[in-house]
């Protein structure tokens, strides 16, 4: 775990106190092990500030390093977190490496349901242990059982048969009052600057992850 930026690039977050922020390791980190392992794969599943911070001291790495960002939603105007968060960040990120995007269009189909949710808090490890306590708490805060954000973008690097992606020229609204950090598709055109995920199969890849979740091949 490395400590990352704790302001976006733009501004600051409502909770900051103006306290002066520590040190980023995140960002020479991503430097360091995108340098030491050309080919690599950077999956992303937050806001993208440490991701662009990198890029910006160090672009040689866009040219070895493939990017699978999770975040983003096409099919509608709402923004999805991980942009808003810091859509400057966003923007710049999307722009400069060509990405997979695994956007909301597609996790929002991973659910858990009743069954495969008490499927995976089985066990007496200590790991299921956290597992059923962070479980339960998600539960009771927000009444409804996960949605497989994240889980989703990393089982697509390991089956990638999970996830279609088609050529898309997506970018991120940076200015608008009310669309602030929506990601917006532009039909009217054949270029492409991302590679989005359009379709999911969604019952196979929830089994999946359940089934990685809990160690089974």
């Amino acid at each position: 775990m490395r400590r990352g930026a704790e302001r976006p690039l733009v501004g600051r977050y409502p909770h900051d106190k103006g306290i002066e922020p520590l040190e980023n390791e995140a960002v020479p980190f991503i430097i360091n092990t995108c340098r030491e392992n050309p080919g690599m794969t950077l999956l992303a599943i937050g806001p993208l500030t440490n991701v662009a911070l990198a890029l910006h001291l160090a672009p040689d790495i866009k040219k070895t390093t493939d990017f699978v960002i999770m975040g983003g939603m096409i099919g509608s105007a709402q923004p999805e977190w991980n942009i808003l968060c810091d859509p400057e960040a966003a923007a710049t990120v999307l722009e400069q490496t060509n990405p997979h995007l695994i956007g909301l269009d597609i996790t929002e189909q991973c659910r858990l349901d009743k069954e495969q949710a008490d499927s995976l808090v089985r066990g007496d490890t200590p790991q299921m242990a956290i597992l059923q306590e962070e479980m339960g708490r998600f539960f009771n805060e927000f009444d409804f059982l996960p949605v497989l954000h994240d889980p989703l973008a990393l089982a697509c690097l390991l089956r990638e048969d999970l996830v279609t992606f088609e050529p898309r020229m997506i970018s991120v609204e940076t200015k608008g009052q009310h669309t602030r950090g929506t990601t917006v598709w532009n039909r009217h055109t054949k270029d492409s600057n991302i590679r989005y995920g359009t379709k999911v199969k969604a019952r196979e890849a929830t089994e999946f992850i359940c089934k990685r979740v809990r160690g089974e091949n």
